[in-house]
């Protein structure tokens, strides 16, 4: 559904743009369309022509920055449009987000990370996305503690916060404190109904040998969202132990190929739901030593939260 409103979307910012071809408002609107499709040459060509009339855009800025973000050019392409945004708009939240998430997942930089969010904190007072992004930064730099201390009060504050709740189920997942990680997750859900919190109960029930259950909220999870392979993995897994055999190796099979189109960091996310650690650690020291993902990540990725004990698992985070 989401997809087609997109499409749909920038069918009607297209249109405007052809009739306002000098308009910086159409062209902006275009450029955003245009990245919510995921087609981020066409979204960039857009907002520097927006820019070209009119230079104090800081959104345009902003975008610009998170299309170098996802397009994965060198980041001082992305750090130079997000700084540009803040001296137009010093109280706009999202640059400094964008700041701040760059240096916590591409450059590691997690002094500069946080920099970020306090200068967006100094900018904007009690900013609960920018609160919770500083809580995820020192979760990424093994300061759990602290981290689930500064989410827990943002969910004090403002309860529907979903991004800090989300966070938060992550952290109870982490340590294995598997009461509040699923109160955390039925909280979320309350919030708005996700795959990802369906799948997170599902891999915590499975944990807890309560297999019906884990069952229940991986079929919904996967339900929600049919490419999640890991959610299928893991639903292969528990209707294995279930001795529901053909659906399992449906699942497995689906999932599987859906995986190996991923790298290997992926890959070793769905073979460490499906239970084969060994092939998991070895896709997942490969990925690691290809750059793939950021320590911090690995730390508290769900999907390794049952093998993080593992001594070749520990080894990477060193």
């Amino acid at each position: 559904m989401k997809k087609a409103e997109n499409q749909s979307a920038l069918a009607d910012a297209e249109r405007a743009a052809r009739e306002r071809p000098n308009d910086p408002a159409a062209l902006e609107a275009l450029g955003f369309a245009y990245f919510d499709v995921e087609q981020y040459a066409e979204a960039k060509v857009a907002l520097e022509r927006a820019i070209e009339l009119n230079p104090e855009s800081a959104p345009a800025y902003e975008k610009i920055g998170h299309i170098h973000y996802r397009i994965g050019s060198p980041p001082q392409l992305a750090i130079d449009a997000y700084e540009r945004a803040i001296a137009i708009d010093p109280h706009f939240d999202n640059p400094y987000y964008g700041l701040g998430i760059l240096h916590a997942t591409k450059t590691g930089q997690y002094d500069q990370a946080i920099e970020a969010f306090k200068r967006g904190l100094t900018a904007n007072p009690g900013d609960p996305f920018l609160t919770a992004s500083l809580g995820t930064t020192y979760a990424r730099m093994g300061k759990i503690e602290e981290a689930i201390a500064i989410l827990e009060q943002v969910i004090k504050l403002h309860p529907d916060e979903a991004f800090a709740q989300d966070w938060l189920s992550l952290l109870y997942l982490h340590q294995k404190r598997f009461d509040k990680a699923i109160a955390s997750c039925r909280r979320e859900l309350e919030i708005g109904e996700n795959s990802e919190s369906h799948r997170l109960l599902g891999y915590i029930y499975d944990a807890q040998g309560l297999n019906d259950r884990a069952v229940a909220e991986l079929e919904r999870a996967v339900e929600l969202a049919p490419r999640d392979y890991e959610a299928r993995a893991a639903l292969a897994k528990v209707y294995r132990k279930a001795g529901n055999l053909p659906a399992a190796e449906q699942h497995y099979n689906t999932a599987l190929e859906a995986a190996l189109q991923d790298d290997e960091y992926g890959q070793s996310c769905f073979y460490a739901v499906s239970g084969d650690v060994e092939k998991a650690l070895t896709l997942l020291e490969i990925g690691c030593a290809k750059g793939q993902v950021q320590p911090g990540w690995v730390r508290i990725d769900p999907e390794f939260a049952f093998i993080q004990d593992e001594p070749r698992f520990q080894a990477l985070l060193d």
